[in-house]
């Protein structure tokens, strides 16, 4: 296991893989550097169909069918909900993703979104 680790420990992959998991809000790396990392694109929650009348079905996870251990809602973070439509937290993505053209003129900074 030492020679792995001493292997590996600058490899690109093992770097990012740090940056989004062990940082935290540790002092690993500098807080510029920390998270930002998007893992999930839909959350894993599996369609259960109401049984009774009046009821609703529902996404459920974590612990809903009687499991335990279970990851409570670890599996519910993705960009999109159980059935694929967007979060709120894609639509944030969507404005900091989006494309910029900046450039000097006039001794000013002109910033224009497309």
């Amino acid at each position: 296991m030492v020679q792995l680790v001493k292997r590996d420990k600058n490899h690109p992959s093992v770097i990012i893989w740090s940056l989004g998991n062990e940082a935290f809000y540790g002092q690993n790396h500098k807080a510029m550097l920390q998270g930002g990392f998007d893992w999930e694109w839909a959350n894993h929650g599996l369609w259960i169909e109401a049984t009774k009348p009046g009821e609703t079905g529902y996404y459920a996870y974590g612990g809903d069918f009687g499991d335990f251990p279970n990851d409570g809602d670890f599996v519910m973070d993705g960009l999109c909900f159980s059935d694929h439509t967007p979060t709120p937290g894609l639509e944030e993505l969507s404005k900091a993703y989006e494309p910029v053209r900046a450039w000097v003129e006039n001794d000013m900074v002109v910033v224009e979104i497309y």
